[in-house]
């Protein structure tokens, strides 16, 4: 509920030991800007360029979320795109109470990102949407793709990642409510 910042960690190798930069990567925007309340729950990748980082950003604590894009050569200094690349479309739309969590992986020449969003019940469901250049996203027309009732026992869905080789692969952290 306060002030969040993403900051970025380094290891010699997978297994650590894992170091936290002093300084924060990506900042909130200024008083005004989309993502000005909060950014969290980044998702970076590989591009030709360097990298790409995917995160959530709110106006404020209590706003609907959207995702935003930063781009960097190095995965030091980041620049953010100026608005969200994907964001709330209208009150009646599945995913209106905001979006978050975005996983992204490359698939033959198309970008496809998983997202979450709160059901009006509170529940979390996920969002498919694809893009061809990482900045214009459509999202898929049958989604949700996955909500609380496709979980055995009425577990609760709290994340998801996403990878595709052959065929795709959905990943689900869920949790015994």
């Amino acid at each position: 509920n306060g002030p969040s910042a993403i900051f970025r960690a380094t290891a010699p190798a997978p297994g650590g030991p894992w170091t936290v930069g002093e300084e924060p990567v990506l900042l909130p925007g200024a008083e005004g800007e989309w993502d000005s309340g909060a950014v969290f729950g980044a998702y970076v990748i590989r591009s030709g360029d360097g990298y790409v980082m995917y995160y959530d950003g709110k106006p404020g604590v209590q706003m609907p979320g959207a995702i935003g894009m930063a781009t960097s050569e190095d995965g030091i200094v980041w620049t953010k795109r100026g608005e969200p690349v994907l964001s709330v479309e209208s009150g009646e739309a599945w995913d209106s109470s905001g979006m978050s969590m975005p996983v992204v992986q490359r698939v033959g020449q198309r970008w496809v990102m998983l997202y979450t969003s709160l059901q009006p019940s509170g529940e979390r469901a996920l969002g498919l949407a694809w893009s061809e250049d990482g900045m214009r996203w459509s999202r898929y027309a049958g989604n949700p793709i996955f909500t609380p009732s496709d979980i055995p026992q009425a577990l609760f869905l709290h994340a998801a990642h996403v990878f595709c080789e052959d065929r795709c692969w959905l990943i689900l952290e869920i949790v015994d409510q």
